[in-house]
């Protein structure tokens, strides 16, 4: 079913706008949007949020490592500070394009390795 249709059923669904609680209005604008925005711009914004990523999970990878070391390295905490910061900017262009499924599927994706990287790190003998 295309975004166009779903937005149509939506207004169908939910009767006059009047009636609309402040979730409806949310979803019908993630609707519209999607509606809106070609195929290829939600394209170039999923792409662009997934080369963040995979620039992030290495450098959150090895940050964790080192900390389960006891040591810190600034520079590398400034790296990621920075990538957190784009990656905040990669996922807000995604929402805009009303890509919001796909973003908390990703989300979820994150959240699971990052448990995993902890998980590792946890076991290392200087964290115990």
């Amino acid at each position: 079913m295309s975004a166009a249709t779903r937005l149509a059923d939506f207004r169908t669904e939910h009767g006059p706008v009047e009636s609309w609680s402040a979730e409806d209005f949310e979803v019908y604008q993630d609707l519209a949007h999607a509606a809106h925005t070609g195929r290829w711009r939600r394209t170039r914004r999923r792409a662009q949020a997934l080369v963040v990523l995979l620039y992030a999970t290495p450098l959150y990878t090895l940050a964790e490592l080192v900390t389960a070391h006891g040591q810190s390295w600034p520079r590398l905490n400034r790296l990621l500070d920075r990538v957190g910061d784009q990656l905040t900017t990669a996922e807000d262009r995604c929402l805009a394009t009303g890509d919001t499924e796909w973003v908390h599927r990703v989300g979820d994706r994150i959240d699971r390795y990052a448990d995993a990287v902890d998980r590792l790190t946890s076991r290392h003998p200087h964290t115990r």
